[in-house]
């Protein structure tokens, strides 16, 4: 992240989890982007401006996967020196999530102000 701003932690993703309450899947997903295999839609209702938008994810090898499905955002919270946390949003789920990852995938990032 840019100077003056920091990669959230798992404890500030459970915050804004808390914050929104049911449903934080669909209220933090962006209001077009969002599709399954049959191009229906899933969008959001992004009633919070946080309009996360499907970008998907690149795996270890280097292939993308789950464009207009899914958007993971890391956490700075690391598990040993080959994992960490990410925050999840599904096409087919209303809750967001936290798990842990490989750090050789990548996944988006949501900076915040210090």
């Amino acid at each position: 992240c840019p100077e003056g701003w920091h990669l959230p932690d798992n404890t500030e993703w459970n915050k804004l989890f808390t914050a929104v309450g049911d449903s934080a899947d669909k209220k933090l997903k962006s209001q077009s982007g969002w599709k399954d295999d049959n191009g229906t839609s899933g969008n959001g209702t992004d009633v919070y401006g946080f309009s996360a938008f499907p970008a998907g994810f690149r795996d270890i090898e280097g292939s993308f996967y789950n464009e207009g499905k899914d958007a993971s955002f890391w956490s700075a919270t690391e598990i040993g020196s080959d994992y960490a946390s990410r925050m999840g949003l599904y096409y087919s789920k209303e809750d967001a999530f936290l798990r842990n990852y490989y750090k050789d995938c990548a996944f988006s990032v949501r900076c915040l102000k210090d």
